[in-house]
């Protein structure tokens, strides 16, 4: 693997080596051809230069001529002749002074007007020379340049080649290999077992812009096109040990623990048969459940992974595991795994020269070693020491990259659950081998027990940990004896042991990257359970799930949701598993406790990865349902204008294909044949107010001939195969009095109706036949109550009255989107978003700004142009001096007041840090006026027009020669400036300091109203982006995410990891930096 890796790469550094070759090339030819003109000139000059002066004098002679002869006596010669300067003044020194008639001034006029004649030739051949040795430089030139013109179409044909070749598609597919090998729930034949991918680090990949579009579709988004990189395995050895020192921030501490968490799964499924120790200890945190899902490999007795439960404990199995690698013979491969989180600053003197030993023993022995860092802790001594010999990976800006290579490192994400054969052997078997160790070793007081076991029991203390994790932690230093100890478990059989823990295995662990987690609380089995053989079977697991345990991945299967009670007091249950569920009737409340059942009872036994919900409302009724399971919502629409009910549809349609073409490549024929590890969750779509939304979609243009209402049933016509599925809500089921004509072809599967409902209610309700009282009833239903029927199930009506569920506590918070249909309108509309707070919340002890602004490292600039909208942090823009470090605005006009607040922001941040500012600007530029007109550019050199196309050539040479002092450049109107310094070649100068003054520590911003003729190469030189909302051609080439909406005054600041919602500051004159 590692191979492949590095012979691409060796071959993408030739081709780019060949590039530069070319390049440099071209820059030689022209730079000769335009010495050598500049030389020709030179010489032209100078020799017209040392003629004229021989012209004036010979004119000085004849001017002396006239003036010594008579006018008409004087002829001037008519062809070219050459009399020597000497011969010249010879004879006007035989004129006599005071003649006026003299024949010698006769002849020295005719012989100097000849010599004049003479020098005017000789100047035109000169040129004629000069000129004609430059047209033939020039056809060099352009032969050579027409030769490197080829050489540079070939390259990019082989550049092309190569990416087309079946070795560079190995690589793709090892790329798709290594993260279904390592960041998936499933387990592979490895091709390579000497190692284990923790991540991906993006590698630079310098290829030519003309097959970069190229590139990016054959690698399916592999290859970055505004970073210039791709991705490449970063692996661990496992045939030799190795010391990993990770550092961290506030920011991104929950993502690392999630890829370490990757790494200990990895290494237990691929390789645990050869581990003997695995300890993870995380001094702010002396619980298994740190770990997330890998907990229950750390819980009950005989755990795979031992967590110390107290510092003391630490430091005793530190040691211990310390004198075990000193005292073993050296190993190659990796048989020990220890981790530990917030070293060296959580741990004491003592242990971190433990610590510092195991380090230097590592690689010999075996042992991974695994230290996370907070990297806002200073350096010590002994991590300075350690880290000369690890594999440094740093943390910055919530991002992290590889200290020897300078590469970017993504992390696999964190497991979302156990795989069952990981499960069975090393925690199932485990527990059991243990349950039945303990067991043989106890038998023996088992035959000498007294008659009244079961009432010493009841007295004397059991020394098996209780099943309540909330209660006791599970794996405590005294509840694993020493070796030479037999333990206390007279009282307990084996089966009663392997009772609790099939209890505690039973417990789903939290499934995403940062978990919430709840408590499982599970009874204890009592202490006077009756005794049993010693070979008797575990007992098996409970029948119920408890009550309050999380919803965990496995089943794709909606469940049904119990509607309410019938007049018995029994559950009455709707399958809402089908293409379309309906529910209407006039009373608005019950239609909404329907909803929410509907909601919560899903959320409640439905993991977000396996459940979805698509809300469309134009009442904004449904939001109230969603409020409390936002990680299972995706979209939020209130918008009820019929080009935005067509748009849905279109969404909707999309996602239908890009399933059938999924399920058709892997010849899958329904959604329950998708395998449990591939995420395809299940999505339901609310309409609110459905006969209004048909209204809406009659409204909408045809396309190609299709009306959105043909769309829409082809849809209903096969969503249940693909895991697509509706909940209609409407008043009304009919449509002018009659069955809509898009259910003509298509049956409701689950109908309930609810109180106030219509007379043409029956007829969705196919496949049931109704009495004419039934009938009647469906017309009557009393209020808080529903009808339902299911035709395909049994082929029944019941009347049940909707008893809430009630709703759910928050899980895991997920972006949510609003759509519009134009990415330059924002839908302010739903109560719902439009309710949210977006600012940020800062809690107490939050860094303020100026402590942010302190802790700088040198070189640093930090912009703070708004406060972030899911972040509880603030958000600056920090710029490093290397390439790349500008940040390019987008904000249309419509957008000035908000992209004012950002400019105004960023230059109060800068005035903060002592920093230089320049700005230059288009005179009509809206951001500008406005600048100027509320003072905000008092005190700063300003540009305009000409003068700042002048004075960015002024910077480009200065940085090109000597370096520039430290400053910070706003250009206003940036879209302005760069076409009329295109129209003058002068484009070269702007991207000299874009690209040099960045690392010169010359920083721009750069504020344009759009991007249209900005290529992707010069989008490039922008590490960052502040996209406002603006048109989605525009949005698409700064964003690799366009799908969200923005709040009014937000935009979408993004660079080589990220992406955020931020609000700009509403007055940034009194808030920043306060």
């Amino acid at each position: 693997m590692a191979d492949l890796v590095n012979e691409m790469l060796k071959k993408f550094a030739e081709l780019a080596q060949e590039e530069k070759k070319i390049s440099a090339e071209a820059e030689t030819a022209f730079k000769e051809y335009n010495d050598y003109c500049s030389s020709s000139d030179s010489d032209l000059s100078e020799k017209l230069q040392h003629y004229r002066k021989k012209i004036a004098k010979v004119e000085e002679l004849m001017e002396y001529a006239r003036e010594h002869a008579q006018p008409q006596d004087l002829e001037e010669a008519q062809m070219p002749f050459e009399t020597s300067e000497g011969a010249l003044e010879s004879i006007r020194q035989t004129i006599k002074l005071d003649s006026h008639n003299d024949p010698n001034a006769e002849s020295l006029f005719t012989k100097a007007s000849g010599m004049k004649l003479f020098y005017e030739s000789e100047i035109e051949r000169t040129r004629q020379l000069i000129e004609g040795s430059k047209v033939q430089a020039k056809r060099q030139y352009d032969s050579d340049v027409a030769a490197l013109e080829k050489r540079k179409i070939q390259h990019a044909e082989d550049e092309k080649n190569y990416i087309q070749s079946e070795d560079f598609r190995q690589y793709l597919k090892l790329l798709s290999f290594d993260k279904s090998a390592f960041n998936s729930q499933g387990t592979v034949n490895l091709l390579d077992r000497s190692s284990i991918s923790i991540g991906q680090r993006r590698v630079k990949l310098l290829v030519p812009m003309e097959v970069e579009q190229e590139l990016s579709a054959l690698s399916k988004g592999e290859y970055n096109s505004a970073a210039r990189t791709i991705g490449a395995p970063f692996g661990v050895s496992t045939e030799r040990g190795s010391v990993l020192m990770l550092d961290f921030d506030e920011r991104n501490r929950a993502y690392l623990l999630g890829g370490v968490e990757r790494l200990l799964l990895n290494f237990i499924k691929y390789f645990g048969q050869n581990l003997t120790d695995v300890l993870f200890c995380d001094p702010t945190s002396y619980s298994p459940d740190i770990l997330g899902v890998l907990s229950a490999l750390a819980k009950g007795i005989n755990p795979f992974i031992i967590v110390p439960q107290s510092a003391a404990e630490a430091q005793s199995k530190l040691a211990e595991l310390a004198a075990k690698i000193e005292e073993e013979p050296a190993s190659g491969k990796i048989t020990r795994i220890i981790v530990l989180g917030c070293f060296p600053e959580k741990y004491g003197e003592d242990m971190a020269k433990a610590v510092l030993k195991i380090s230097e023993m590592a690689e010999k022995n075996g042992v991974l070693l695994v230290l996370t860092h907070d990297n806002s802790q200073p350096q010590t001594e002994i991590e300075a020491k350690i880290r000369g010999n690890a594999v440094s990976i740093r943390s910055r800006n919530g991002a992290f990259w590889v200290e020897s290579t300078r590469e970017s490192l993504f992390w696999y994400s964190a497991p979302s659950e156990i795989p069952d054969e990981v499960r069975r052997i090393y925690v199932e078997q485990r527990r059991q081998k243990a349950a039945q160790t303990a067991h043989a070793e106890a038998q023996p007081v088992h035959e000498q027990a007294p008659v009244n076991a079961a009432e010493d029991a009841a007295e004397k203390p059991s020394a098996v940990v209780p099943a309540a994790e909330e209660n006791v932690p599970a794996n405590t230093a005294q509840n694993q004896p020493a070796a030479d100890e037999k333990p206390e478990i007279s009282l307990e059989t084996a089966a009663e042991i392997s009772e609790k823990a099939e209890l505690e295995s039973s417990a789903p662990a939290p499934v995403s990257a940062e978990p919430v987690r709840h408590d499982v609380q599970t009874e204890n089995t009592p202490s006077d359970a009756p005794v049993q053989e010693a070979n008797a079977e575990a007992v098996p697991e409970p029948a119920e799930k408890p009550a309050q345990n999380a919803p965990a991945k496995g089943n794709r299967a909606l469940c049904n949701i119990e509607v309410g009670r019938d007049m018995d007091g029994k559950a009455v249950f709707a399958d809402i598993g089908g293409n379309i569920t309906y529910i209407c009737g006039k009373q608005s409340a019950d239609r909404l406790a329907v909803v929410e059942n509907i909601v919560s009872q899903t959320a409640a036994k439905k993991h977000p990865d396996e459940a979805e919900f698509w809300v469309f409302d134009r009442k904004s009724e449904l939001p109230r349902s969603f409020d409390k399971v936002s990680s299972y919502l995706k979209y939020a629409v209130s918008d009820g204008s019929p080009h935005v009910a067509a748009d849905i549809t279109e969404r909707l349609e999309d996602e239908l294909n890009t399933r059938s073409m999924r399920f058709a490549e892997s010849g899958w024929k329904s959604v329950s044949d998708v395998p449990a590890g591939e995420y395809m969750p299940e999505i339901i779509v609310f309409i609110g107010d459905f006969p209004a939304f048909l209204k809406a979609l009659d409204g909408a243009p045809k396309m190609f001939g299709r009306s959105s209402r043909d769309k829409l049933a082809n849809i209903f016509s096969c969503c249940e195969n693909y895991g697509i599925h509706f909940v209609l809500i409407g008043e009304t089921f009919s449509e002018n009095s009659e069955k809509p004509e898009i259910f003509r072809n298509t049956a409701v599967h689950c109908a309930i109706v609810t109180a106030g409902s219509e007379k043409r209610a029956e007829t969705m309700i196919e496949g049931v036949k109704l009495y004419e009282n039934q009938i009647d009833s469906l017309k009557k239903v009393p209020a808080g109550c529903a009808f339902t029927a299911v035709p395909e199930k049994d082929g029944e009506l019941y009347l049940a009255r909707i008893v809430p569920t009630g709703n759910v506590n928050e899980r895991n918070f997920t972006a949510v989107c609003e759509y519009s249909e134009d990415y330059g309108e924002y839908v302010d509309k739903h109560a719902f978003i439009a309710d949210r707070n977006v600012k940020s919340q800062y809690a107490d002890g939050e860094k303020p700004r100026a402590e942010f602004l302190e802790s700088r490292e040198d070189g640093e600039i930090m912009l703070f142009l708004g406060e972030p909208c899911r972040l509880a942090e603030n958000l600056p823009v920090v710029l490093h001096d290397d390439f790349g470090e500008n940040i390019l605005v987008a904000a249309p006009a419509l957008q000035k007041k908000y992209a004012v607040s950002a400019v105004a922001a960023a230059i109060l941040s800068l005035r903060k840090q002592n920093v230089g500012i320049e700005v230059l600007a288009e005179r009509s530029n809206p951001v500008y006026k406005e600048l100027s007109d509320n003072g905000t550019l008092d005190g700063i050199d300003v540009f305009e027009g000409e003068k700042g196309e002048k004075r960015v050539s002024e910077l480009a040479k200065e940085i090109a020669e000597n370096g520039a002092e430290k400053r910070f450049v706003i250009v206003l109107g940036g879209d302005v400036l760069l076409a009329a310094m295109s129209a003058d070649d002068l484009s070269g100068d702007l991207k000299r300091l874009l690209t040099k003054g960045a690392r010169a520590g010359v920083h721009v911003m750069f504020v344009c109203g759009n991007v249209n003729g900005f290529s992707s190469g010069f989008v490039s030189l922008f590490r960052h982006k502040a996209v406002f909302p603006c048109e989605i051609h525009d949005a698409e080439k700064l964003l690799r995410f366009t799908g969200c909406e923005l709040p009014k005054g937000a935009f979408r600041l993004s660079d080589d990891y990220d992406e955020y919602t931020v609000v700009t500051y509403e007055n940034c004159k009194n808030t920043v930096l306060n």
